[in-house]
């Protein structure tokens, strides 16, 4: 079985209904675009379906959906204090930087050894 079949992207509908909607696009005209009918868009959107990697790109194209949109979404939800953190860690200096990447991937190593 090829890697991309096994691929969880069932997460991505509410990205392209929200990348549609701020785009003020219907779902009949981005369906057009991408090639696809309205009501598979919808279930893409609304219901965890899963598109072909053609029709994914077609729609990350038609979209405008950034790479990390699709690759990293949790960084769509961003909340004030990530902000804040993110600020804080652009200030530092280089040296600073890499005690925290090794103390941020020492918890994470740690996290995946709990689960």
């Amino acid at each position: 079985m090829d890697k991309l079949e096994k691929l969880d992207i069932s997460y991505m509908g509410p990205i392209f209904k929200k990348y549609r909607v701020d785009a003020h696009r219907t779902q009949e005209e981005v369906a057009e675009k991408v090639g696809i009918t309205t009501r598979f868009l919808m279930a893409l959107e609304n219901e965890e379906k899963r598109p072909s990697l053609d029709n994914l790109l077609r729609l990350v194209e038609t979209l405008n959906i950034p790479g990390d949109a699709i690759l990293h979404p949790q960084l769509q939800t961003m909340d004030s204090e990530d902000e804040q953190l993110i600020r804080m860690l652009m200030r530092l200096n280089r040296r600073d930087k890499e005690i925290l990447r090794s103390a941020i991937q020492t918890m994470l190593n740690t996290d995946e050894e709990d689960n």
